[in-house]
């Protein structure tokens, strides 16, 4: 699976064409489970041992990420979570191999070297953000390759978000108009012409009323005052908010996460945190985890990200 910031390389196996490698006897029907951490450590070295990935050129170095017992059925292919005696005929074994990259690659490169009587030939399945495509591999032809032709950049981008203060509407019109109705009544009530006065500012009242839609802006509500956010203008700012999160915790780099989440998250007093990666993969999901988190004030918005990634490159 190829996406930006890493390449995940997820081999099945079926123990039984391994036997000569993984160790279980030819008389073995089934497999212990105090055998089975032996015998997926050294499926795993066999495995990375026949794999040789090229990025952009390079040859990259991997990383024995997990291996796992699987159990498949119509469902697909799931990480077995607990231990349990396998048949070594049926037994399947997942090995996944991570590969960092600093965003996403141009070419990508996979040579496979390990084909057998018992495996002739392997299926490979090469997945990006925007589509996928397989191929066999056989010892004639044992390289796929891909070549970065998306329509559109997967790296994800990170935007501030724009709280625009409460507004109050202020009729133009109106305004000088009140303003004469006042004076009016000033005017009626120290007795200059108390009867004109009057119904001059009965007249212009009404007129006040009748132009309040005509000519009408809007202002800020000054200071502090209308602070907290209507329900409305909350729902626009989190909808910003929560993706910009999300998408700081998909880069690797820990300094750029923490560039990315300044657009977003805010601290009214200096807080410290750490973060660690957790792989908690199965089905191809990754997910970020918090080891610590300790603050002395209050932050704005905090999140944790879950990552899909995609299914396996090659078979």
């Amino acid at each position: 699976a190829i996406q930006p910031f890493e390449i995940r390389h997820e081999i099945l196996v079926r123990v039984a064409h391994l036997r000569e490698v993984a160790g279980p006897a030819p008389d073995e029907v089934m497999l212990a489970v105090e055998q089975q951490d032996a015998v997926a450590e050294r499926i795993g070295a066999y495995v990375s041992s026949g794999v040789a990935l090229t990025i952009d050129g390079n040859p990259a170095p991997g990383t024995l990420d997990r291996i796992d017992y699987l159990t498949v059925d119509l469902l697909g292919v799931l990480p077995r979570p607990t231990p349990i005696p396998e048949p070594v005929a049926d037994a399947m074994v997942g090995v996944t191999i991570v590969y960092l990259v600093p965003g996403m690659p141009e070419t990508v490169t996979l040579s496979w070297s390990e084909f057998s009587a018992a495996v002739p030939s392997v299926p490979a399945t090469v997945i990006d953000p925007e589509s996928s495509g397989s191929v066999m591999l056989a010892p004639g032809a044992a390289t796929v390759q891909w070549e970065n032709a998306l329509l559109e950049d997967p790296i994800p981008t990170v935007a501030s978000v724009a709280v625009e203060p409460p507004r109050v509407p202020v009729p133009l019109l109106s305004l000088p108009l009140v303003v004469a109705v006042l004076i009016l009544g000033v005017m009626a009530v120290r007795g200059r012409r108390p009867t004109l006065s009057l119904a001059g500012a009965r007249v212009t009242l009404a007129a006040a009323f009748l132009t309040v839609p005509v000519a009408r802006t809007s202002v800020p509500v000054p200071f502090n005052f209308g602070s907290v956010p209507s329900e409305r203008a909350a729902r626009r700012i989190l909808a910003g908010v929560l993706p910009n999160v999300y998408r700081a915790f998909e880069f690797r780099d820990e300094a750029t996460v923490y560039d990315r989440l300044a657009l977003t998250v805010t601290w009214s007093i200096a807080a410290r945190w750490s973060w660690r990666s957790g792989a908690v993969r199965a089905r191809g999901w990754m997910r970020w985890r918090w080891s610590k988190w300790t603050t002395s004030g209050r932050p704005t918005a905090a999140a944790s990200k879950h990552v899909p990634c995609g299914p396996s490159a090659a078979r």
